[in-house]
């Protein structure tokens, strides 16, 4: 069972129903288990927690039981688990795209040169990749991420952190053997937890955090390389921005999940425009009740109809959450846990399969693995879980696609053996038609 020490201030009262939720919710248990009293369950500590301090509850969106169960064994399919890069510590804050062949291309960060690196891969298996040095003055290449222009051609935003600033890359190539770099934001300490999509022509829209002004900023590039740029400040309410995680509606509008570690909640803004000159900020998860830390590691992507769904660690209780929009401007949310069994729920990486189910890789901390979710539906009422790789300590700064048949890539971190390394399945097909 999951201790309740982040509850730190919390009455006697309220640790007691802590435990309850818990137990409620431990991997492979759900079977026994009434939806509608595990959110009463949930529903009762927001109410203690409220008559301490003095704050009126809001009552949660649904019911959140747990859609999976136990991993006990390693994913059959994704057999093919590759080094990508491995001479000292490579592979943080690694972001993966498919080009058009469904070869994997990945932008990631080497602390052993302090480089921003790129490896695209000559297979869906990445057996063999050719290594590009994308940018390599100063400390350069943290928190990454990577989109391909219609050309297959990477573009990167990336922190710079010897400037301290919001940096973006701009390929020649679909191997990068030559970029074009350019400075997009520079006022204070700018860039950390970047998110980065293509517009309509083409052009960056970059969300990430202002680390000086602790605001969630969005940059709107007006040309493909960033040379000039509209830079908006989203959110600005308290500590507001880490975690951020973007994509755009078919207007062309950007959506982005993010984490309020000055109210501790999961937030996200959806703007009314392109450069977000005004948006609709709302709470996701946490609402101030709860002491602890809600939207950390957030991965959004948007359903067919345009609804968000987000991918999330609960820093309560130790699980990896899904949060579905009802609507595009998220009126309402239904909220469930994914996994539960140990403290799992780290570095989420979100994709909708073809029927519009959830497929989330992640790490779980308790066991130092790698794991991957696949919903059974849209809501992800159940889901299968299975443990990908569980080789010494695997799985950090995940990163998941879908390749042409719904099988997943993952790029991931191997801490132990300071790597890049890339999980995929071994008759992943020719995706060219």
């Amino acid at each position: 069972m999951k201790t309740s020490a982040h509850l730190r201030f919390a009455p006697l009262a309220c640790l007691v129903i802590l435990s309850l939720v818990v137990a409620a919710c431990g991997g492979g248990s759900s079977s026994n288990i009434n939806a509608d009293d595990i959110l009463a369950t949930h529903t009762a500590l927001r109410t203690e927690q409220a008559a301490a301090w003095n704050i009126t509850p809001t009552p949660l969106p649904t019911a959140v039981p747990t859609a999976g169960t136990a991993a006990t064994a390693l994913a059959p399919w994704l057999d093919m688990l590759q080094a990508v890069d491995s001479p000292r510590s490579v592979g943080r804050y690694s972001s993966l795209a498919l080009d058009a062949a469904g070869n994997p291309v990945i932008s990631y960060y080497d602390a052993s040169n302090q480089d921003l690196k790129l490896a695209h891969c000559r297979d869906a298996n990445c057996s063999s990749a050719g290594l590009s040095t994308v940018a390599s003055s100063g400390r350069v290449g943290e928190y990454t991420s990577l989109v391909l222009d219609a050309a297959d051609k990477p573009v990167i935003s990336y922190f710079d952190d010897a400037e301290r600033d919001l940096k973006l890359a701009y390929c020649n190539d679909p191997n990068c053997v030559t970029a074009v770099l350019n400075t997009v934001d520079s006022e204070g300490e700018v860039g950390q937890y970047t998110s980065l999509a293509l517009d309509a022509a083409g052009n960056p829209v970059i969300s990430y955090y202002d680390g000086t002004n602790y605001a969630l900023k969005l940059a709107h590039c007006t040309d493909p390389v960033c040379g000039s740029v509209v830079i908006t400040v989203v959110d600005s309410e308290n500590r507001v921005g880490e975690y951020s995680s973007l994509a755009l509606d078919a207007a062309g509008n950007p959506v982005i999940s993010y984490h309020d570690s000055g109210n501790q909640d999961l937030k996200l803004a959806r703007c009314h425009d392109p450069n977000c000159v005004s948006a609709t900020l709302s709470i996701l998860d946490g609402e101030a009740v709860i002491t602890g830390a809600f939207g950390r590691y957030s991965s959004l992507v948007l359903d067919p109809v345009g609804n968000p769904v987000v991918s999330y660690y609960d820093d309560v209780l130790d699980d990896l959450k899904l949060a579905r929009c009802r609507q595009p401007n998220c009126a309402t949310v239904h909220i469930i846990v994914v996994d539960s069994e140990g403290e799992v729920g780290w570095f989420t990486s979100l994709a909708l399969d073809a029927a519009g189910n959830p497929v989330i890789s992640y790490y779980d901390r308790t066991s130092l693995s790698l794991k991957l979710a696949q919903c059974h539906d849209p809501n992800c009422a159940s889901a299968d879980i299975a443990t990908v790789d569980d080789d010494g300590d695997v799985g950090w700064h995940t990163s998941l696609a879908l390749d042409c048949a719904g099988n997943p890539i993952i790029a991931y971190y191997d801490f132990d053996n300071q790597s890049l390394k890339v999980a995929s399945f071994s008759g992943s097909p020719d995706c060219l038609p």
